[in-house]
């Protein structure tokens, strides 16, 4: 292996190893494992706020009126969740010969996670708080517009994941690398 230049004086120096790892390698082996770190972080962001009961405007109101700090952890906890599946999904993709397309697939998921966060976030810091009999009728419809909104986009990034958890299984199973077994569990 070569030994990177140092570019201030054009002298060699040793890669530094941990272990016997080499740096490249350990980061490539934390992004592998984000992937459980995605699935562990966005289950304890549900868990902490489920979000109301029905998608009426006094229903939802009333759920952010009393959920503001819970909501506010969730949002913080699904943006750490979104950065953990990118970095799974890069580091999937330099491993796959249509790394590219997979990484783009991820980072579809991740937008619509973030929609659907940021709408909830949203209704957190406008309605958190707030009694809900002083909310005008037309608080509640936008109350209600943010929520369908972040709801949809909760969906559609529940298929995109399930469709991408789906095609990184299938890439394993095909690639006949030593992991193959670990792939019938996307499946």
């Amino acid at each position: 292996r070569e030994k990177p230049e140092d570019a201030t004086t054009g002298r060699s120096y040793a890669r530094p190893d941990m272990n016997g790892t080499p740096t490249l390698e350990r980061l490539r082996l934390a992004g592998a494992s984000c992937g459980a770190v995605f699935a562990v972080l966005a289950f304890i962001a549900y868990a902490i706020n489920t979000g109301p009961s029905s998608g009426d405007g006094v229903t939802v109101v009333h759920y952010y009126s009393t959920h503001e700090s819970a909501t506010l952890w969730q949002a913080a906890l699904v943006g750490l969740a979104a950065i953990c599946l990118i970095w799974f999904a890069e580091a999937f993709a330099a491993a796959m010969p249509m790394g590219p397309a997979g990484l783009a697939g991820a980072a579809g998921t991740v937008a619509l996670y973030l929609v659907a966060i940021g709408c909830s976030a949203l209704l957190g810091e406008i309605y958190g708080g707030v009694d809900p009999v002083d909310v005008s009728s037309e608080g509640y419809s936008d109350a209600h517009v943010l929520h369908v909104v972040g709801v949809g986009a909760a969906h559609m990034g529940n298929f995109a994941a399930a469709a991408y958890v789906g095609a990184t299984a299938a890439a394993i199973l095909v690639s006949g690398g030593p992991w193959r077994p670990l792939a019938w569990l996307g499946i």
